[in-house]
């Protein structure tokens, strides 16, 4: 449906933190690989997928969910020399065959998010051995919401803290990254028009115990890009990327191509100060981190 409203600066910078947040920490290696067969210490197959319990949103049995979700799908990301990219999946297998996405019997697509494969027509059966390689991001990052934004607050609510032998379904991992906005000054830019926006947003990093030591290092990754900028593309002019399955768009563009598109820009926020507040919480298996942010835009386009 089409409209003539306009995304105003919150909801800018919101979007724009998360394709931002992502980006550095994937650049930085917080990303692991599966392979089909690889297991963790207790003996599990992250590569096995199982069928997915949510039967209002797809065809029974047509979805199948692995170990781990919130996939890579970004395929623009600076790999070291030596060190392995993340992986993008291309199919499945099957009883020890691949099969790839496209193919005509068990042609799939992807839900990144959630960690589904989604097959279009024939699925497995249910006692079929289905595999995928894929990689996950190691740190989750969203907008926050009213639930997490109590929990938050609230050292007496039921914890949140998914720790990785949780099956995924409908879960959110450790370590999470939440961005919380907040309030803004404004502040006149020059005589005869235009206005700077001072706006405050509070980066809420949560873990489990076994994630502890690393939100510390999260924190000093973000917070060492204070006196930095962020370059801020219009959310209204973006192509779509996902599907309403959560697969990748045919209208796709990595987020490197977006900011080399010069219709796209908006403006840039500038990092004025990046401050980690390390908070004691009585929750057992919960551990935070919260980072300051004051973000500097000027408001010639906004």
């Amino acid at each position: 449906m089409a409209t003539f409203r306009k995304t105003l600066i919150s909801g800018q910078l919101q979007y724009n933190l998360v394709l931002y947040l992502d980006d550095l920490l994937l650049n930085n290696g917080y990303y692991s690989n599966v392979d089909v067969g690889e297991t963790i210490y207790s003996g599990g197959d992250l590569s096995r997928l199982s069928p997915y319990g949510d039967s209002f949103e797809f065809p029974t049995g047509a979805a199948w969910q692995a170990p781990k979700s919130n996939w890579v799908m970004e395929g623009d990301i600076g790999v070291p020399s030596g060190i392995t990219a993340p992986i993008l999946p291309s199919g499945v297998v099957i009883n020890s065959t691949f099969y790839p996405s496209n193919d005509p019997t068990y042609a799939h697509s992807y839900n990144y998010k959630k960690g589904l494969v989604i097959f279009n027509n024939t699925a497995p059966l249910s006692t079929d051995m289905v595999q995928v390689s894929y990689s996950y991001k190691d740190v989750f990052v969203d907008f926050i919401n009213k639930k997490t934004s109590f929990a938050l607050n609230n050292d007496y609510f039921g914890n949140d803290a998914i720790p990785d032998i949780v099956f995924p379904s409908g879960t959110v991992s450790t370590p999470a990254v939440l961005i919380d906005m907040s309030d803004h000054t404004i502040a006149p830019l020059q005589i005869g028009g235009g206005k700077k926006i001072f706006k405050t947003v509070h980066l809420h990093l949560i873990s489990s115990d076994d994630h502890a030591e690393e939100i510390s290092d999260i924190s000093d990754l973000i917070s060492y890009k204070e006196f930095g900028l962020v370059k801020l593309l219009d959310i209204d002019k973006l192509p779509e990327r996902l599907t309403w399955d959560g697969d990748k768009a045919s209208t796709y563009q990595e987020y490197t191509t977006m900011l080399a598109d010069s219709t796209l820009f908006l403006n840039k926020a500038y990092i004025v100060r990046a401050e980690p507040v390390y908070l004691y919480t009585e929750r057992e298996n919960w551990n935070r981190i919260r980072i300051d942010l004051l973000l500097e835009v000027w408001d010639e386009k906004i």
